[in-house]
């Protein structure tokens, strides 16, 4: 629903990037609940699918849960750049996030291990996030 909104509105440049702004604080409010509740859960969800053997999972899924911050809202956005027929720019944005992954996961899990790749992803998901609103702040403005 949300991309044929945005791709019917992407004329009007001003009425779309209010719609994309809503859209993504809506996504934003929803994915900090969940990160929320996936942090308080996570000794009792770790606890029903692995059982007792992996108790240092918990602390691993807590940090994860953070990335859903700003995985929902990238999806809010990848719809609206799609929509907006920015797919060369998504394309490029999501290579350099992949990219910024790598890289970090290269550096960072010798010395940390896997909170490293735990912290690359919710890096990574911001680092996507923060581009594509750019990418889709600059055309609304073009």
């Amino acid at each position: 629903m949300l991309f044929r909104k945005i791709r019917l509105m992407a004329p009007q440049h001003e009425e779309t990037g209010v719609a994309v702004l809503w859209a993504t604080l809506l996504a934003a409010a929803f994915g900090i609940i969940c990160a929320l509740a996936v942090d308080w859960l996570a000794s009792p969800i770790v606890q029903f699918a692995y059982g007792s053997r992996y108790p240092q999972s918990i602390t691993l899924l807590s940090m994860l849960a953070w990335a859903v911050v700003f995985l929902v809202p990238n999806a809010v956005l990848t719809q609206a750049a799609l929509a907006m027929e920015l797919e060369r720019a998504y394309a490029l944005a999501a290579t350099l996030a992949a990219g910024v992954n790598i890289l970090v996961n290269l550096v960072m899990i010798r010395h940390i291990g896997t909170m490293a790749a735990a912290f690359a992803t919710i890096f990574t998901e911001g680092r996507l996030m923060m581009i594509l609103a750019w990418v889709i702040y600059r055309q609304r403005r073009a």
